[in-house]
């Protein structure tokens, strides 16, 4: 809080406060009469509350007190003089008696009006309460209620009126023939939220008790002044004052002040100032005592003229005359929590579908958004048509939404035949159902064995146990059918039991031997060894191909030209088994000997094993001896001379070389 920024003192005082809402956090049992959080909430039944806050079975409120957990002060209660006292003596039993009655006046201290409640005889015809006109009045003049005014039921024989005025009100006025049947009327006058909230003060009388004493809801009822549940300031110490902080802003409709009980010291509060302060600290009101009467009084009821504006604090203070000084027994502030907020200490958010966000005191919203009901209207209409029902039970106003049924529309039509709706309060199909399911209201599927229009058709004999309830179609076949109805018979090749696929009709088990494909309607190969086995899904030979055959279905004639008796050749190559017939090779034997004596070769590399035939050479044979021609004639012999002449060449250099290297002998003549 800003007020306690500059002050040691103050912050001293308010760290006590912290610790003492921790330690009562931790409180198991409320002292006795109190409950809520921090138990700062005063128990208002006759006798006890019970654990779960409200009174005890058979129990009622304290006379001067009513509504929710007993906490709304009752101003036609405190109004002592009432021209219809057996309306306000706080006792729903005592009712109006004279059935002529059609006009009463209730009164209240001059204060602004908030709502009020009216209670009728348990036994009136439902809406008697409706046909009471309500008026307001201050000096018999009639007062307007400040934004609209509305009432609702809070059971058979209670309503609620609520009405905001911005001038006081005295008087309320009602008239109507429900009147004669009037019990009770409560009028609103807040709840003291002022009960144990946090304060700071200024120095107190020495051996007198702390500030607690002026917000414990308690104040001495003899002549003597009690410290104990008392506010007595320090005398000779100026200002005084005492200064209450609430848990969260508030408004506040007005103050009481319970001065001193004894007479001779009402004096002592004359002048006093009282000023209320908002959540940032600013002032919103200021009331100052001005000596009337002058020896002061008992009590002050203090109007609180700016109850739109929410406040954090209020502070009582004498400044004015230094020997007076703050001397009470009590300071209550009867109000509401800010708009948006509720519950004992206002720190819970009302349901944003509340009507302006308004709501009670345990949370409860007078009146709905539209599209929304339940006490605090977090339940919906969704299924209303428009989205309108009632608040207290949610009945649609306008009946319900295509496809919806019951007062509140809350369970579905059934299967209404095209696509119509059924009776919105009995579930009924005016046109039938559709195919599958049992009138009158379309819900209940065919019985086992059933289907179609109003159940009348029987399953087919062939499904294996129930079928479709809408259109009859199996869930499963016998043995040895398929399709919808199972109406249709599986190929007679399919394996095991003859089951096939529901639907496709494809065997489920494989075939039987010599038949493959999805439905074993292809035979196997008649060149398959071992009786046409094949594998069923893809129809290859399991054991191979008989003799002569090759291939993965065994769909190829072994070459012709394989040797052995029976030309037998390997199933999955081709290949020769047992050699080639003569005059071939190779694997498969398809090539043919060339050349060879007998045409005898062998089979892999094509050798001639008993030789060459005339005029050909080589390992196989391959290369040919052929008779000479003039042109090769003549080239051997070019070839000849050629060689010769080389030959003869090389000679004769030869000899040459050898010639030069022996010289004679140098002959050398002598002259003389």
């Amino acid at each position: 809080m800003v007020l306690f920024k500059n002050s040691p003192i103050h912050l001293w005082t308010t760290g006590v406060v912290i610790i003492l809402r921790l330690d009562s956090i931790h409180m198991m049992v409320c002292p006795y009469n109190w409950f809520g959080t921090n138990c700062r909430t005063k128990c208002n039944c006759k006798r006890l509350c019970e654990n779960s806050l409200v009174c005890e079975d058979g129990d009622s409120c304290k006379d001067g007190y009513f509504g929710d957990l007993c906490q709304y002060r009752d101003l036609a209660f405190h109004m002592k003089s009432q021209s219809f006292p057996i309306l306000t003596d706080n006792d729903n039993s005592t009712c109006i008696t004279i059935s002529s009655t059609t006009r009463v006046s209730v009164f209240m201290g001059a204060e602004r009006f908030s709502f009020l409640i009216l209670v009728a005889k348990v036994n009136s015809e439902p809406g008697i309460l409706d046909s009471i006109r309500i008026e307001l009045k201050l000096s018999n003049v009639y007062i307007q209620c400040d934004s609209g005014n509305y009432s609702l039921s809070l059971a058979n024989n209670t309503r609620k009126y609520v009405c905001s005025t911005r001038s006081n009100v005295s008087e309320v006025e009602l008239s109507g023939s429900g009147v004669s049947s009037l019990c009770t009327v409560n009028i609103g006058g807040g709840r003291n939220l002022a009960l144990k909230q946090n304060y700071m003060q200024s120095l107190q009388t020495d051996g007198s008790a702390s500030g607690e004493g002026a917000v414990d809801g308690s104040f001495p009822l003899g002549r003597w002044f009690d410290n104990s549940s008392c506010f007595y300031a320090r005398t000779g110490t100026a200002p005084t004052y005492f200064q209450l902080f609430f848990n969260e802003p508030v408004v506040i409709y007005y103050f009481i002040l319970v001065n001193a009980p004894d007479e001779m010291y009402w004096n002592k509060m004359i002048n006093f100032e009282l000023t209320s302060y908002d959540e940032n600290n600013n002032t919103v009101m200021t009331f100052k005592e001005n000596g009337d009467p002058p020896g002061g009084k008992n009590s002050y009821v203090i109007s609180h003229n700016t109850r739109e504006v929410a406040i954090a604090s209020f502070k009582l203070e004498m400044r004015s005359k230094p020997d007076n000084f703050l001397q009470f027994c009590e300071i209550e502030a009867y109000g509401e929590c800010a708009p948006g907020t509720y519950d004992l200490q206002c720190s819970r958010l009302c349901s944003s579908q509340c009507t302006n966000t308004v709501c009670g005191l345990m949370g409860e919203c007078d009146e709905c958004n539209e599209g929304f009901y339940g006490d605090k209207c977090d339940r919906t209409c969704s299924n209303c048509l428009d989205s309108i029902c009632l608040k207290s039970n949610g009945t649609c106003i306008n009946g319900c939404s295509q496809g919806f049924y019951t007062a509140t529309c809350d369970k579905t039509c059934g299967l209404c035949s095209e696509k119509g709706t059924c009776n919105n309060i009995t579930g009924e199909c005016p046109k039938g159902c559709d195919p599958g399911y049992l009138p009158p209201k379309c819900i209940t599927e065919c019985p086992m064995g059933k289907y179609g229009n109003n159940c009348s058709s029987e399953c087919s004999p062939n499904c294996q146990s129930d079928c479709s309830h809408v259109n009859g179609k199996c869930f499963n076949c016998v043995d040895g059918k398929f399709g919808n109805n199972c109406e249709l018979s599986c190929s007679e090749n399919c394996g095991d039991k003859g089951s096939c696929d529901i639907s496709q009709g494809y065997c489920l088990n494989g075939c039987k031997k010599g038949f493959y494909g999805t439905e074993c309607i292809i035979e196997c190969s008649k060149n398959c060894s071992r009786d046409m086995d094949c594998d069923p899904s893809n129809g290859f030979c399991i054991s191979g191909c008989k003799v002569g055959y090759s291939g993965s279905m065994c769909d190829t004639v072994c070459p012709s030209h394989c040797g052995g008796e029976n030309k037998s050749c390997d199933s999955a190559t081709g290949w020769c088994l047992n050699g080639c017939m003569q005059g071939f090779g190779q694997d498969d034997c398809s090539v043919p000997c060339k050349n060879c004596v007998d045409d005898v070769c062998e089979q892999y590399s094509m050798n001639c094993t008993k030789g060459c035939k005339e005029d050909f050479h080589g390992d196989n044979c391959s290369m040919s001896v052929s008779t000479s021609s003039p042109l090769h004639d003549a080239s051997t012999l070019v070839m000849t001379v050629g060689l010769l002449i080389l030959v003869t060449a090389i000679v004769l250099l030869t000899t040459c070389f050898l010639r030069k290297k022996v010289h004679p002998p140098l002959q050398i003549q002598a002259e003389f």
